[in-house]
C-alpha cells in the first residue's frame, strides 16, 4: 500500500482521536475506582473510628445506622457530636420519613483535605450518594438535602430541624 500525504494526515487524526478516547476513559476509570468503597475490611485504628448512631428519629429500630470516620483523627468528640446533631440525625430522619429503599444504613465521613470532609450515605438498597462537609471556625454546618429548594418535609422534621427547612440568606 502506498501512503500518500493525505492518508498519512488521516492516520494521524485517527490516532489522535483514539488516544484522546483512551485518556478520557482511563481518567474516568481512575475517578470511579477512587469513589467506590474498598471491599476489604479495615481494622479500627486511631485513624478509623466506627460508631453506632443511637439517634432520636422516626426510623424503625431495625434500621441501625453505622457512622464511620476515616482519616478524621483531628476531630474531637465535641466535633463528632456536632456532626451527629447537624448531619447524621437529619440525614437519618429525612430518609426514614421518605422510607422504602431510601432508609440510611451507613454514613461514612472521610477526611479529604484540611477542614474538608466527604460524606457518603449508603441506603438500604445499596445505592449511595455523597456530599462535602466543610469545617469552619464555628464548626460544621447543617446538612442540606439533595432536593435543595423543592424539598417536602414532614411536620416533625420541620419542627426538629428549622435551620435545614429554612436556612435563611
Amino acid at each position: 500500500m502506498i501512503i500518500t500525504m493525505n492518508s498519512r494526515g488521516n492516520l494521524n487524526i485517527v490516532i489522535a482521536v483514539l488516544l484522546g478516547v483512551v485518556l478520557v476513559m482511563g481518567g474516568g476509570l481512575v475517578y470511579i475506582s477512587n469513589r467506590i468503597p474498598k471491599t476489604q475490611t479495615q481494622s479500627t485504628t486511631s485513624q478509623d473510628a466506627t460508631q453506632s448512631a443511637d439517634l432520636e428519629s422516626d426510623a424503625s429500630p431495625s434500621a441501625a445506622l453505622v457512622v464511620k470516620y476515616t482519616g478524621a483523627t483531628a476531630l474531637s468528640d465535641a466535633q463528632k457530636d456536632q456532626i451527629a446533631k447537624r448531619v447524621v440525625a437529619p440525614v437519618r430522619d429525612f430518609y426514614a420519613w421518605i422510607g422504602g429503599e431510601h432508609v440510611v444504613t451507613k454514613l461514612s465521613i472521610e477526611a479529604t483535605k484540611e477542614n474538608t470532609y466527604f460524606a457518603t450515605v449508603t441506603h438500604s438498597d445499596g445505592s449511595e450518594e455523597g456530599f462535602l462537609l466543610n469545617k469552619a471556625d464555628d464548626g460544621f454546618g447543617w446538612w442540606s438535602p439533595p432536593c435543595q429548594t423543592s424539598c417536602v418535609f414532614s411536620p416533625e422534621f420541620a419542627t426538629k430541624y428549622p435551620l435545614i427547612v429554612n436556612p435563611g440568606p
